[in-house]
């Protein structure tokens, strides 16, 4: 025996792999009508819903093709599928987070030093501004804003900012083509 690992190991990592690659490219489906809806909504402001809700989906999409190439398996919460991605990304690999919180960190100083004071100031309210705290308002929002109008009910009161969509996007895109360059679009 050579010491390489079993066929049957080798046909799983080839398949996690490609059910990964499905997913990313499923992710950049929603991205994209994340970004047309976001577009539309400038004349109809009922579309940006809609964009948030695919927004959302495509970074809990994007992450969970991250994490199978991470862990070569699905990410899941007490043996389910889970749409919280906040939660999956506190069970990637350290490397993998201390990457992603660096193209976060360099994604936020590259915008105009004046933006996040500006929507402070008209949102009335601090923004989170690093990786973590935004993905936590990220998480659930497709669960949560799909059904809206519960959502509204239920949170009456209650702030909630889901800001840094494409620096986010952004981050974990990067990530996964600097390990798939044959995945860049």
């Amino acid at each position: 025996m050579l010491g390489w690992p079993p066929l049957s190991s080798n046909v799983r990592i080839i398949e996690m792999k490609s059910r990964a690659r499905s997913i990313f490219g499923n992710a950049q489906l929603y991205d994209r009508a994340a970004h047309l809806l976001n577009a539309a909504g400038s004349s109809d402001p009922a579309m940006l819903l809609p964009s948030t809700v695919n927004a959302a989906l495509s970074l809990e999409l994007y992450f969970k093709s991250l994490y199978i190439l991470d862990h070569g398996i699905e990410f899941k919460v007490n043996g389910k599928h889970s749409h919280h991605f906040a939660m999956l990304f506190e069970e990637l690999k350290e490397p993998t987070k201390q990457q992603l919180l660096a193209q976060f960190k360099t994604a936020l100083a590259a915008m105009d030093a004046k933006y996040i004071p500006s929507v402070e100031s008209s949102l009335q309210m601090v923004v989170p501004k690093d990786l973590k705290t935004n993905l936590v308002q990220w998480a659930n929002v497709f669960v949560d804003l799909r059904y809206a109008h519960e959502f509204v009910e239920k949170n009456k009161g209650k702030q909630k900012t889901m800001m840094f969509f494409p620096q986010i996007r952004d981050s974990v895109y990067n990530t996964i083509v600097e390990r798939e360059s044959t995945w860049k679009s």
